[in-house]
């Protein structure tokens, strides 16, 4: 028996809906993690559902756990020639209290009318890409309606201390640096993943 092991955006919803965790948290230390994403690509790459259960007898066949991560490792050499991995080490899983779910940014472009099997079917590095153009689209609409608000009721305020849009209403990522704060918590996210289909991790 050969299983495929792909990862994209379908199976890292999978792994969320499976362990109702971000997929920014997975510890490829732990080794319930590295099952659950494993069994999550699988179940996206191979015709026929499989109940976890039976997924887990199967993969005690040491041929066909490593011919998976063999899978995943041949798919990662690829993605890798169009990802950019930062060099930080000061990229840490706990660089976020807020939990991002790739389902919720799934889920809002696809609201916004791009085709699910398009997204389903990216890799997690093109994903990144579409995920921060829909966020400063989102910004700059909601920026310039606060400009318009601003500049409306600037005749009826107090110019001293409302000086700017800004001072009207501080949007959150003018608050911290969210935008930064992600991509940290991404590039940590990938690193890791590389590491642990090179067999840098030991689980």
């Amino acid at each position: 028996m050969k299983f495929k092991a792909v990862l994209n955006i379908k199976s890292i919803i999978r792994f969320e809906q499976l362990t109702g965790k971000p997929f920014s948290e997975i510890d490829y230390e732990n080794s319930e993690d590295t099952e659950n994403l494993l069994y999550a690509a699988a179940i996206c790459s191979n015709d026929g559902p499989i109940h976890k259960d039976g997924f887990m007898t199967i993969i005690k066949d040491e041929k066909i756990f490593a011919d998976m991560v063999k899978s995943m490792k041949n798919q990662n050499e690829i993605i890798e020639q169009f990802t950019h991995i930062s060099n930080n080490d000061q990229c840490d899983k706990d660089t976020s209290s807020d939990h991002l779910f790739v389902y919720d940014a799934a889920a809002s472009l696809i609201l916004e009318g791009v085709d699910p099997d398009f997204i389903y079917n990216m890799w997690l590095c093109d994903f990144s890409i579409l995920v921060n153009a829909y966020n400063r689209k989102k910004r700059e609409s909601l920026e310039d309606s606060r400009l318009w608000t601003y500049l409306t009721i600037l005749p009826h305020i107090e110019s001293k201390k409302i000086k700017t849009p800004t001072d009207l209403y501080p949007f959150p990522w003018e608050q911290k640096d969210v935008a930064n704060r992600i991509q940290q918590q991404q590039d940590y996210n990938e690193k890791m993943l590389y590491k642990f289909i090179n067999g840098e991790i030991k689980v």
